[in-house]
């Protein structure tokens, strides 16, 4: 029986030029940079392409799954800029730091008015015109005023409940904040400002 054919790893040295001529196929590709160990870019089906420093904890060794945090995308993020962002990433690996896990915890600090201002400009700029007009208006004017000041990861389901009661006089308008507040918090643990899967901080 023959062995199955182990997949090369993709590598080409990152250049504007270079990169610009990456093009996407019918799968995610994953290619890595001859000059900058652990740095690469991802590029999807539809063509967008994102910086990504891979990893293992340090003292680990193999034992350990490789671990990948994303940088930014090209070309609003350079190929220099990658190159610092990987550097610097591979010098707190060496000193024992997890990036990641660094990330997650200084995300699961942020207030809900700072992820909030995110969501509306990584998520919500996206949406049709309409949609964006009545987000923003939630997210502005019932949202950011009421929970602006908790940290993200501590909000309950008693205090959007509070927020929610406290607009009985607009039912309507009450349950869409309700709604637009769940989107929110699906966004946030999609993007670690919330723990994932996390029973006890489930709202919805």
């Amino acid at each position: 029986m023959r062995k199955p054919t182990k997949t090369l790893k993709q590598s080409a040295k990152f250049t504007k030029t270079a990169l610009e001529a990456f093009q996407p196929t019918a799968t995610r590709q994953t290619i890595y940079d001859e000059t900058t160990a652990g740095l690469a870019v991802r590029i999807s089906p539809s063509g967008h392409k994102a910086f990504y420093y891979y990893y293992r904890p340090s003292g680990k060794g193999r034992t350990e799954s490789s671990r990948k945090i994303q940088l930014g995308s090209f070309p609003a993020m350079t190929v220099e800029q990658a190159r610092l962002k990987a550097r610097q990433l591979a010098a707190q690996v060496v000193t024992g730091h997890d990036p990641v896990v660094d990330l997650r915890q200084g995300k699961e600090a942020v207030s809900m008015a700072t992820a909030l201002r995110l969501f509306q400009d990584e998520h919500v700029s996206k949406l049709k015109s309409g949609t964006i007009l009545a987000y923003t208006a939630i997210i502005v004017n019932r949202l950011i005023p009421k929970l602006g000041k908790l940290r993200v990861r501590d909000v309950t389901y008693s205090d959007l409940a509070r927020v929610h009661h406290g607009m009985n006089d607009t039912p309507y308008l009450a349950n869409r904040t309700l709604g637009v507040a769940s989107v929110f918090f699906g966004w946030a643990e999609k993007h670690g400002y919330r723990a994932l899967y996390d029973l006890n901080s489930s709202i919805f």
